[in-house]
């Protein structure tokens, strides 16, 4: 019986060898870095949103007060809405850099590992629409 690490090397090193084509690194960590700084971008804005606990106050005499609710979730409501209308930040350039990553051949003859780079990638500036409909094209050209 074959050990592991006798197993592994056949992979790599024998006829069943697999090879993945990979874009240009330079490429490839510039998609990643831009995917990193919008995924912080869009946590920031999501923690910047984020409903707060209402203020507690006591005043010299003992007695606890509070912000008044409806004050603060109308500050909440205008915070969000200008969350939402705030773009993220490097989407045009996400969306290039996957375009040129996936390469001439599209989703379909781009590789399982570029493919899932692409798809997290689009999926963290918001285009999960898009991701869906890349899946299914890599899928149908796969022939499942």
């Amino acid at each position: 019986m074959m050990s592991p690490q006798d197993a592994w090397d056949a992979l790599l090193d024998g006829p069943q060898r697999v090879t993945v084509a990979m874009p240009n690194p330079a490429l490839w960590r510039s998609l990643s870095e831009a995917t990193k700084a919008a995924n912080e971008s869009g946590e920031a804005l999501a923690q910047a949103a984020a409903p707060q606990a209402p203020t507690v106050m006591v005043t010299q005499n003992g007695d606890v007060t509070t912000a008044p609710i409806e004050a603060q979730l109308l500050e909440g409501q205008a915070l969000a809405a200008q969350v939402q209308v705030m773009p993220r930040p490097r989407v045009g350039e996400i969306i290039l850099l996957s375009l040129i990553a996936l390469g001439e051949g599209g989703p379909g003859q781009a590789g399982p590992i570029v493919l899932s780079q692409v798809m997290h990638s689009l999926s963290v500036i918001g285009l999960d629409a898009e991701v869906r409909a890349l899946a299914l094209e890599a899928v149908v050209a796969a022939g499942l």
